[in-house]
This record gives C-alpha cells, sequence and structure tokens, in this order.
C-alpha cells in the first residue's frame, strides 16, 4: 500500500509520543525513521518502534535523560546515556556546527540505536565538513572471519563530502554482508536472502533468515578483508571508547561512535572539489558496463531517486506491516483507533 509522507509521519509521531518523548523528539526520530523507508531503506524505518518500545520497557533506552559531554580536551567525549540514538547524534551534530572548529575528533558512548550514519555525514557536508564514522554496538550477531560464533554487532562506516553546494558525496554501509534489519524484514516477508550472507549453527552458510535466529550469525563483508575493516570499527568506534562492547558478557545493547570531521578547506585549495569529482564521476558512468548492469550508479544515488519518488507518489509499505503496526500502536500504546492508518485504502 502507497502511504503519503505527513500521514505516516502523523502516526508515528502520536507512537513516539505514546512512549514518552516529547514532542520536539518525537518529530526528529519519525522524520529520520522515515526517511529511510523513503530511500528505500526500510530495515532502519519505522520498522524499528518495535524494537525501540522493547527497549523503553526494559529500561534500555531512556526517555527522560539527554546526552552530556564528560570531556572538552583533545578528543570530546559524549556520554549518550542511553538516549534515542537520533537525538544523541543530533546533539553531536549541532555541537560540531555551533563550534565550527577546523577538526573535530568526537567519541559517543552508550547511544541507543543511531539509525542511518548518513543522516549524520549528510547534514555536516552541507556545512563543509568531510566526516568519517565508526560505528559499533547491537547485537552481538556478527562473526569475525572466520568463526562462526556471534562476537560482534553490524558496526556501520559513514563517510561525508561535500561536493559543490547542492551536493554532497555521501556513503554508508553496515560490514556485515546484509544489514541485521535486511534479515528481520526477509524473514516477515517469508522471503530468501539474495546471497548466502548467514551461518547456521552447523557452520554451513545460507539465505534463510530463519537460519540467523536459529542461533545463527551474519558475515562480515569481504571475507578476511571485510573483517578487518570490522574490527577497526569495533576498536577505533568501540573497545578504545567505551567498556559497554556486544564481545563482552555484560554488555547492554547500544551503540558506540567515533567521529573525525574537518572543514574541506583544509585540504589542497588549488583543487576544485567540483571539477574533479566530476572528472572522476564522469569516468566512472562512461565506463563499460558488467554484463546484466543497465547504469551505474554511484553511493547514494539508489536512495535519492527512492526519496524524491517517495516525496512525490508516498511511500510503499507492505500491508502486513501496516496491520502489524496498527495492532501495536492500539493494544501496546493505547492509540485511539481513530488515529491508526487505514488498511482499507
Amino acid at each position: 500500500m502507497i502511504i503519503k509522507e505527513n500521514q505516516i509521519k502523523k502516526f508515528v509521531n502520536l507512537i513516539f509520543l505514546k512512549m514518552g518523548l516529547n514532542k520536539k523528539d518525537s518529530a526528529l526520530v519519525s522524520e529520520q525513521l522515515i526517511n529511510s523507508d523513503m530511500s528505500g531503506h526500510y530495515s532502519h524505518g519505522i520498522n524499528r518502534i518495535f524494537q525501540y518500545q522493547n527497549g523503553v520497557k526494559k529500561k534500555i533506552m531512556a526517555i527522560n535523560k539527554k546526552p552530556k559531554i564528560t570531556n572538552h580536551k583533545n578528543i570530546t567525549m559524549v556520554d549518550g546515556q542511553f538516549c534515542f540514538g537520533q537525538i544523541v547524534m543530533k546533539y553531536v551534530c549541532d555541537k560540531i556546527i555551533k563550534n565550527n572548529q577546523d577538526i573535530n575528533l568526537i567519541s559517543v558512548e552508550n547511544s541507543a540505536h543511531v539509525g542511518r550514519l548518513s543522516d549524520y555525514v549528510d547534514r555536516l557536508a552541507t556545512k563543509d565538513f568531510v566526516t568519517l564514522i565508526f560505528c559499533s554496538g547491537g547485537g552481538p550477531n556478527v562473526s569475525p572471519f572466520s568463526s562462526k560464533k556471534r562476537i560482534v554487532g553490524t558496526n556501520p562506516f559513514a563517510f561525508g563530502m561535500p561536493v559543490s553546494k547542492n551536493k554532497n558525496f555521501i556513503v554508508d554501509f553496515s560490514t556485515s554482508q546484509v544489514a541485521e534489519g535486511k534479515v528481520n524484514i526477509a524473514l516477515q516477508k517469508k522471503q530468501k536472502l539474495l546471497s548466502k550472507a548467514i551461518i547456521k549453527k552447523n557452520g554451513n552458510l545460507s539465505n534463510n533468515p530463519i537460519d540467523f535466529y536459529n542461533n545463527g550469525s551474519l558475515m562480515t563483508f569481504g571475507g578476511h578483508k571485510g573483517s578487518s575493516f570490522m574490527l577497526v570499527n569495533e576498536i577505533l568506534g568501540g573497545l578504545l571508547i567505551s567498556k559497554n562492547n556486544s564481545f563482552k558478557n555484560d554488555y547492554i545493547d547500544s551503540n558506540n561512535c567515533f567521529l573525525i570531521s574537518f572543514k574541506k578547506k583544509l585540504l589542497n585549495k588549488k583543487i576544485s572539489t567540483k571539477n574533479q569529482f566530476s572528472k572522476l564521476e564522469n569516468e566512472i558512468k562512461n565506463s563499460r558496463k558488467v554484463k546484466n548492469c543497465k547504469k551505474i550508479y554511484l553511493p547514494g544515488e539508489i536512495e535519492n531517486i527512492n526519496f524524491r519518488k517517495s516525496k512525490k507518489k508516498g511511500i510503499h509499505y507492505d500491508l502486513n506491516f501496516i496491520r502489524k503496526l496498527n495492532k501495536f500502536a492500539e493494544t501496546e500504546l493505547k492509540l485511539e483507533k481513530k488515529y491508526l492508518i487505514n488498511e482499507n485504502r
């Protein structure tokens, strides 16, 4: 079914208000989750509502606390105090933009699920910052090469760079072959994954989502090389900055992040980023395509196309998912029926 952006925003905003967030924070979390759906990344969209409510009920996610700075020296250290990750990362981005320093090194610990890292590197890129984010946490649900044991989280990485006034280059990916959220959605839809990204409990590979939830684990991308990069995220964005890490027995579900953000002007001023990038982009897009490839896309382009389409025509949601969300909102959060999404549209 197709739902207009403003309609789903009103609904989701009410859900977060019912959870206990204030109006400002409810609007923030709602917008970022829905923007993810609009971009085609349903794994980080309103599908996360169930996870968030469960976190609030178990008192893993905090409603009334706010992130705080614990160190102002060479590296700014932020304690998220298990607030909603979108709130924590907005706090961090606000600080970077307001302080307007040429170079920023920021560690973030004890944040609840931060959502898509691309939201933050993109925002900073619009303010002329080049930003890298190394993130750890979640799970544990990923096996380092070539283990079959769940040891770490999906440990995403993001990079953002301003190309021109109206164009940013954004990269955001999980260091697991497939994000756990995508496995969860495939399970709900009773679909198989496109690749054998799951390690079954017996060590064999599988593309059946049920094998992951039956004591299986996720593979890292790129074999031992991808596993090495995943461990960089685990170290730089995890154990170097926090005692709360997914490989420990006393781990509390959260995200830790390490941000490196600097002004683009610090690089070679004699070089035009726009011209250089345009030449690179043209070289890539005009190159010969691999078999069965109709068009070459750069990172972030497909998401932008999906977003514009959703903005114009509405967002496509699975009817069964909307029914599940309606039932959850009505029974779990006591939201009145008049505020639910019309399933018969």
